[in-house]
């Protein structure tokens, strides 16, 4: 299954909350009758950051990110919009979004104990940043060049994990951009 994520942030040209009423009331419903028709798209989730992660271990930042977007697909298929549709959608997103950024992920479940019975569902997003002079491809394996998963990092000394925290501010610079 693909999926595709999208993150955006409120234009700068309108206020927060006239963002908000236009992305829920406007731009959220002409997505829904584009999407409708289109047998490959499983589904179509947005989500409001709420939180972001801060330095004391909790989530009381103000999230850097407004929105994002999960789009699910069929095996191999992805969003197909006719010339008019995509000039219809660039134009409304004027009104509420601004840098967008998507990228593809290809899901594969390992568990599943929900049967399709879930209504709701509580989501992060990582999002991390790489330096701009290092390339995506060298960025994703820099923390298990081996292919293993990366060891967490100890406090000189001991045997306890460094807090995350201190883990995150270490890796900040390190981590690709997911989105």
């Amino acid at each position: 299954m693909g999926k595709l994520f999208s993150r955006f942030d409120p234009t700068p040209s309108r206020s927060t909350e006239e963002c908000e009423r236009h992305y829920t009331q406007v731009h959220v419903h002409m997505a829904q009758e584009l999407l409708r028709p289109m047998p490959a798209l499983l589904s179509y989730h947005t989500d409001l950051a709420v939180a972001q992660a801060d330095i004391n271990g909790g989530f009381h930042q103000r999230p850097r990110a407004w929105r994002f977007a999960v789009l699910r697909f069929a095996p191999g298929e992805g969003l197909v919009f006719s010339p008019e549709q995509a000039e219809m959608v660039a134009q409304d997103q004027v009104n509420c979004l601004y840098r967008l950024r998507s990228c593809a992920a290809e899901e594969t479940v390992l568990l599943d104990r929900l049967g399709g019975a879930q209504t709701a569902l509580s989501k992060f997003m990582l999002e991390a940043e790489r330096p701009a002079s290092e390339a995506p491809q060298r960025s994703a394996s820099a923390e298990a060049p081996s292919g293993r998963p990366a060891k967490v990092p100890r406090r000189s000394g001991s045997q306890e994990p460094m807090p995350t925290s201190q883990r995150w501010a270490r890796r900040r610079a390190a981590v690709p951009r997911v989105c």
